[in-house]
């Protein structure tokens, strides 16, 4: 029982007519030669005209300068008028600047950078001078326990993998021969040259002409100080910078623009963690006086119970004791704030303040004016001793610093005295206190008051000793957390170096463009242009028939591609969809498929043939039938007659036995069409073609016909309502999109049991690419026509090859390669 095909709505596929950009993505990719070949041309041209000129590069980093709060009144002033924010903004911006200026900070880098050692190559024409860096095949190591003259150039010349000569005068015809690795000293010189690579070095292919020369630290310093460009983005008024510098070697001036960022940051986080630093000292001063004595209370208090044989108290001391313990821990920090307190004064009335002080939360005082007080004097010591490294004493912004110091110093001397007085105020407090809980203890007995306060000596010890190691640990923590109040937000990099002179790499932009628009248009014309079935996609857009399988592209001399080339593509392909069909055709009384197309030539007796024979090698007894009355050809794939065949059958002329033919090929039988009649489509619509369909259901696994283009003739339409599916074949770059709206409108229809399509002519590479493959016509034509304009009409078997003028010959000779 033939099972109908599920009814589907315009609306169940798609139909947008957007650009598919996924479709012209692997356009590009199928055509990828012709875009290397022209990207090649383009960038070799480029290259040209690049390749005479002495490069000059330019690379750029960006630092972020972050914002510093005024606190206290200043920032209650800067709400009020933002315009004295700004001023405070571009003050340290400008001292920034200083500071990455500064000789200190770029001698710093540059020690830690290889610059000592310039190493200089001439072409062969000896026009252009090459700076090597680190790409140079040598490398030289000076001694450092002697002085080596700078600025003279020592002229270099390979001689083998092992020895090199010297000379100190160009020209001179002096030469000092030498080998790798063993020193030269002299009275101005002494250093020792070494091979970076032995293995790979080739002392006939270096430069014409070789040299280095040394150079002085304080000089080099200078000069980079002078190549150093910070600029400002004065437009968007942000604080962030950008450093930039140029030289003959991008790597080299990379290196130095990193390292110099890099110094910066470790600099300013050198001084935000003295705040860090300063605290754990505090703090281990405070530990060393608290260690003997928790450690005396420990003693004596495991002694007074090991003599007294007493373990507890009784309740009562128990309550005595509580309160001891908190009065006795709140003795202890009002006592550690006071110390605190006391040291921080002692700082303010210092001459000079030079290092981070000590947060006043590390001693557990939360007191918000002396942490801001403090946190704004801290900010102020280290801006000072940046801007110290950069500018002369008397600078304006060295002076104003000092006097925001002088002003903080005198708020904070005011603060403290006033958490002094607080502190002396809780400590008699707390003495009171004390008084009458031990005048209560008084009636406790002897042994327990002392175990009593033994205990209590140690535990408040103890818990100052905790409370300080852990306002350690979390400073050391936050010594390790610091992050730099200024953030490097893009090192420099070489591969993103400027050219300043030649523009090489707007040149090779250019070309590259140029290289990759010149095919994109040429692809993008001939794609518009084209009204062929190019991918699935166009399918899916106009047509809701499901695909049932696609057939690779087969260049064999025969037509059973399959049965010649078992191993090919296309043979795989074949079974593939001998597969798919399997599972559409799941009713074992399902045996009878119809393959037809909307044209000729898109290779529906191809795949009859090959499907049919893919059946019969899987064991299946097979039955093809050529229903193409009107030009039949089938039999001659198989070396078959004609002469008796399904004409005669529906003309009552043989019987079924008589028109089925053995092929060569095991499991596989043919049924001709038979001489060619009057009137094929009358034939094929009588009872006895639903009869002879019958019977090969009976007799065979399989059965096979294949009809004439639907588009044509309606022989394939009349034989498909007695099939149980019928298969539509659309060839590749072959088939106009406009036939999918006839396969459309056949399978709106519901005239058929079951309709699927069947993509023909697959290549694996070519024109176009689409859902991981490409498509070609194949290597042979098959034709249909009335007379009405074409070479051959219907019944001449002869292959029609259509006419193309150049231009399609072309477009078509693209297409293909």
């Amino acid at each position: 029982m033939n099972t109908p095909s599920p009814s589907k709505t315009p609306s169940n596929y798609n139909t947008d007519d957007s650009i598919d950009l996924t479709r012209y993505l692997f356009l590009i990719l199928g055509n990828w030669f012709w875009f290397l070949i022209s990207i090649v041309v383009a960038i070799g041209i480029a290259w040209l005209v690049n390749r005479y000129t002495t490069p000059v590069y330019e690379v750029q980093a960006s630092l972020l300068i972050k914002e510093t709060s005024a606190g206290g009144l200043s920032e209650g002033i800067e709400s009020a008028i933002p315009a004295l924010r700004m001023i405070r903004t571009m003050q340290r911006i400008a001292n920034e600047q200083e500071i990455l200026k500064s000789y200190t900070l770029n001698r710093r880098a540059l020690e830690k950078l290889p610059f000592n050692i310039t190493y200089i190559a001439q072409s062969r024409t000896r026009l252009l001078e090459i700076y090597l860096y680190d790409s140079s095949p040598y490398v030289v190591i000076p001694d450092t326990t002697r002085e080596n003259t700078t600025g003279i150039p020592i002229e270099i010349d390979f001689i083998d993998k092992t020895q090199y000569r010297i000379s100190f005068n160009s020209g001179s015809r002096e030469r000092i021969l030498l080998h790798y690795g063993e020193p030269y000293v002299s009275d101005r010189f002494a250093f020792t040259i070494y091979l970076r690579d032995s293995a790979k070095f080739n002392p006939n292919q270096s430069f014409a002409r070789n040299y280095f020369l040394f150079t002085n630290i304080n000089s080099l310093v200078r000069q980079y100080q002078k190549k150093l460009t910070i600029k400002v983005n004065e437009e968007k008024r942000g604080s962030v910078i950008f450093l930039s510098v140029r030289g003959n070697n991008a790597r080299q001036e990379t290196d130095y623009l990193n390292t110099l960022l890099d110094e910066y940051i470790a600099q300013g986080l050198e001084e935000k963690n003295q705040t860090a630093v300063n605290t754990v000292k505090f703090i281990d001063q405070q530990l060393g006086v608290l260690s003997d004595s928790l450690q005396g209370a420990e003693y004596s208090l495991q002694n007074f119970r090991l003599s007294n044989k007493l373990v507890d108290i009784s309740q009562e001391g128990s309550a005595v004791y509580t309160r001891l313990q908190e009065l006795g821990n709140q003795k202890a920090l009002l006592e550690l704030n006071k110390r605190y307190l006391e040291y921080l004064q002692e700082y303010m009335h210092s001459r000079t303040l030079t290092g981070q002080l000590v947060a006043p939360a590390t001693v557990n005082i939360n007191d918000p004016l002396l942490g801001s007080l403090v946190q704004q004097l801290n900010e102020l010591i280290a801006q000072r001793s940046r801007l110290q490294v950069a500018v002369q004493p008397g600078n304006p912004n060295l002076t104003d610093i000092d006097t925001q110091i002088d002003a903080l110093r005198q708020a904070l001397l005011e603060n403290i005295r006033n958490l002094l007085q607080n502190n002396t105020i809780s400590l008699q407090e707390n003495a009171r206190n004390l008084a009458v809980v031990e005048k209560e203890m008084q009636r406790l007995p002897v042994t327990e008051r002392q175990l009593i306060n033994l205990r209590r000596t140690y535990t408040v010890n103890d818990q100052i000793y905790t409370f300080l190691l852990q306002k350690r640990a979390e400073a050391a923590i936050a010594r390790a957390s610091n992050v730099a109040d200024n953030k490097v937000i893009d090192y420099a990099q070489a591969q993103n170096a400027a050219i300043i002179a030649p523009k090489t790499r707007r040149n090779y932009t250019i070309a590259l463009m140029l290289g990759i628009l010149v095919p994109l248009v040429i692809l993008i014309l001939l794609e518009t242009l084209n009204t062929k079935i190019t991918g699935r996609q166009d399918i899916e857009q106009r047509t809701g028939v499901p695909i049932v399988g696609s057939v690779g592209h087969y260049t064999g001399p025969g037509m059973v591609a399959v049965h010649e080339k078992p191993r090919s593509a296309v043979a795989e392909s074949f079974r593939g969809l001998r597969t798919n069909l399997q599972f559409l055709l799941r009713d074992p009384k399902q045996k009878v498929m119809v393959i037809t197309s909307t044209i000729t030539g898109e290779g529906k007796t191809f795949t009859s043939v090959n499907l049919a024979t893919v059946f019969a090698l899987a064991g299946k007894k097979t039955l093809l039938v050529g229903l193409d009355m009107r030009k039949p050809k089938i039999y001659k794939f198989f070396g078959l007659e004609n002469a008796t065949g399904l004409s005669n059958y529906l003309i009552g002329q043989a019987t079924f036995d008589q028109v089925i033919q053995r092929t060569g090929i095991e499991n596989l039988f043919l049924a001709s069409s038979g001489p060619i009649p009057p009137n094929p489509a009358e034939l094929i619509g009588t009872e006895a073609m639903k009869t002879f369909l019958d019977t090969a259901r009976e007799q065979f696994d399989m059965v096979v016909v294949d009809t004439p283009p639907f588009g044509l003739v309606t022989d394939s339409l009349i034989v498909g309502r007695l099939a149980d599916i019928l298969l539509v074949v659309v060839r590749q770059m072959y088939s106009p999109r406009a036939v999918l709206d006839a396969i459309e409108d056949l399978y709106q229809r519901h005239e058929m049991p079951s309709t699927g399509l069947i993509i023909n002519d697959i290549r694996a590479s070519g024109y176009y690419y689409r859902y991981g493959y490409r498509y070609y016509s194949y290597g042979y034509g098959y034709g249909y026509g009335y007379g009405y304009g074409t070479k051959a009409g219907y019944y001449e078997d002869e292959t029609i090859e259509t006419n193309k003028n150049i231009f399609e010959k072309l477009v078509s000779k693209l297409r293909r390669n």
